[in-house]
């Protein structure tokens, strides 16, 4: 019997169930092309990421336009939340990043502005 592939729906359905709620214990992070940031007791600590001529391309099977929930965002951040744990992201003008950046959380600062 021939295994029938995967189809585009098949794969943004994947996306969209290991998204936002997905963020588990361990190793099991949201799919995005960059996840950065901490969503633990365990682990306490501020994350500082900083890009400079690079690009964050996702690729066409990972976007649906009309839908942000079954869309793979480039970047998704999630901060813990005591003082001095947060997320500081800064990229430069030749930066570019191809798609959605979600702040899943407060205590997020993204080239010098809060979101």
């Amino acid at each position: 019997m021939a295994t029938v592939p995967l189809q585009k729906n098949d794969i943004k359905t994947t996306f969209r169930n290991l998204r936002r709620s997905g963020w588990g214990n361990g190793d099991a992070v949201p799919l995005a092309g960059i996840t950065m940031g901490n969503h633990s007791n365990s682990y306490q600590y501020p994350t500082v990421v900083e890009m400079k001529g690079c690009t964050v391309n996702i690729p066409e099977v990972a976007r649906n336009t009309g839908d942000v929930e079954a869309s793979l965002p480039a970047v998704y951040i999630y901060a813990n939340q005591g003082t001095g744990l947060g997320v500081t992201f800064n990229y430069d003008n030749t930066t570019k990043i191809n798609g959605e950046l979600e702040a899943a959380s407060q205590n997020i600062t993204v080239n010098g502005t809060s979101k």
